[in-house]
């Protein structure tokens, strides 16, 4: 054997303890329970509370003001601004739609944040007297039902079409509307904090079922969600469509959408960069 067949034979030697080592399973040192804890203990559960207390005063400002049947301009700014904050905590925790997320008639995300609303449904069922909110029909309640019922017009408006005995269904649609919303937002935030954070944390591993892998799915989802829809409907990018369709965006008659998906986006890149 000449010296050329030896290097030969030592480098592909070489090459295959080499491909052996690459193999290897790495070690898996990583603290990943550490991870979850910072996770649950400094945005999740502090972004569902903030939400739910912002939710809940407005569910209560809506109460105090309906109270004689009347709702002043000054009242109806008030809820406007209210709603808008509660639009505004909600993009902070849209990313964490599992766990205690996930109901019987969809998840949370689903139930209060469907949007384009359909506005020909609610007014169907505000003329009908109808405020169930047991079904499938998300586009009728939520956030886009309260968007549309408190900014389709002017201040002014809102509260001539709030008040009276006129305005008596809409009172109603809009209360359920809001005690429907108020209700499945506090029992999760309650859940996270009662009993699910030892869950999340304890589920440390990278199995399917592990807390990283749900929430990696849910991030990627909610990017989805941002990318396919709160920007791609309203721009008409979506299979299907052959123009831009602005109404279809989130919070159309509030007129937040931009800002909301700049805070979308930021709740994102918080929960990847750490």
């Amino acid at each position: 054997m000449n010296m050329r067949q030896t290097i030969w034979i030592l480098l592909i030697a070489i090459i295959i303890s080499s491909c052996g080592s690459d193999n290897a399973p790495l070690p898996d040192s990583y603290d990943r329970s550490t991870m979850l804890t910072q996770l649950a203990d400094r945005l999740i559960i502090p972004g569902y509370d903030s939400t739910r207390t912002a939710l809940s005063d407005l569910y209560a400002a809506w109460e105090q003001a309906e109270q004689d049947g009347d709702i002043s301009e000054s009242e109806a700014e008030a809820l406007r601004s209210q709603f808008q904050s509660v639009l505004r905590h909600w993009q902070g925790v849209v990313c964490f739609n599992f766990g205690p997320a996930e109901g019987n008639l969809g998840t949370l995300a689903q139930e209060l944040a469907t949007f384009p609303c359909d506005t020909a449904l609610v007014e169907r069922r505000i003329a009908e007297g109808d405020t169930t909110t047991s079904n499938f029909r998300r586009d009728g309640r939520g956030f886009a039902a309260l968007d549309y019922l408190l900014f389709d017009r002017d201040a002014g408006q809102i509260a001539v079409a709030l008040s009276g005995v006129g305005g008596g269904n809409r009172r109603e649609y809009l209360r359920a509307a809001l005690r429907r919303a108020s209700n499945d937002l506090s029992a999760v935030a309650a859940e996270w904090t009662s009993s699910y954070r030892a869950v999340f944390v304890s589920r440390n591993g990278t199995d399917a079922g592990s807390s990283v892998s749900l929430l990696l799915n849910e991030l990627n989802k909610s990017f989805e969600l941002l990318k396919n829809y709160k920007l791609g409907l309203p721009l008409g990018l979506r299979a299907g469509q052959t123009s831009t369709e602005p109404t279809k965006i989130e919070a159309y008659y509030s007129g937040l959408a931009y800002e909301l998906v700049g805070l979308h986006f930021r709740s994102i890149k918080e929960i990847w960069s750490g």
